[in-house]
């Protein structure tokens, strides 16, 4: 609505003229009040003629700007003119840019109810944002270490329960391999690392 209160008159009236031709080919009764009205706005914005006084104050002042050569009354006429644009009364056709925008924005309320008061809106609607960012968002790296470190967490197969220090010799041997590779420091012994790993599978074998 903050961008509607700018709009200039002939754009104003090219987005009423669109509002009264969809409101003519509806059906409901019970809009035809506001039809009326948008065809007086419109009718209003077509004749409405702006009062010449305004243009020709702003035009006077600007001739007895140019006349003015002294730096202290130019800086004078400067401040009267900012001063008095800044108090400016609001023309007719500003004030009738209000009007149209305050009916429209109640005309909106009330027959535009929000999407969380229809019945069963649940069913098109997402409300809970946070919980569908996360899932768009994903970080991989921590899923790929949960699903490494605990298999159990996204398989809930109860054989791969295990502690946080022991390895399971039911999980896949990628997860055997990647917990091997926890318990090692910055620089793996590839020789230690494969035999471990071939120790806890055939012990897992062999049970």
């Amino acid at each position: 609505m903050q961008l509607v209160r700018m709009l200039a008159k002939d754009e104003l009236v090219a987005i009423l003229e669109k509002c009264v031709d969809i409101l003519i080919s509806s059906s409901a009764k019970c809009l035809r009040t506001a039809l009326e009205k948008l065809e007086r706005y419109v009718h209003l914005l077509n004749n409405l003629e702006e009062a010449s006084g305004d243009q020709e104050k702003s035009i006077s002042s600007l001739e007895d700007l140019q006349k003015k050569t002294d730096l202290y009354h130019l800086q004078k006429t400067l401040l009267e003119m900012k001063e008095s644009r800044r108090v400016k009364k609001l023309t007719t056709f500003e004030m009738l840019r209000f009007e149209i925008v305050d009916f429209i924005d109640g005309l909106v309320r009330n027959y535009l109810a929000p999407a969380e008061m229809q019945t069963l809106h649940e069913v098109m609607y997402f409300s809970a944002a946070n919980t569908l960012r996360e899932h768009l968002n994903a970080t991989p790296r921590a899923a790929l270490h949960t699903a490494l470190n605990n298999p159990y967490f996204y398989l809930k197969d109860d054989a791969l329960k295990c502690g946080a220090e022991s390895i399971s010799g039911a999980a896949p041997d990628i997860c055997i391999a990647y917990k091997l590779h926890l318990e090692c420091g910055r620089l793996i012994n590839l020789v230690d690392w494969l035999e471990a790993f071939s120790t806890v599978v055939t012990a897992a074998g062999n049970t």
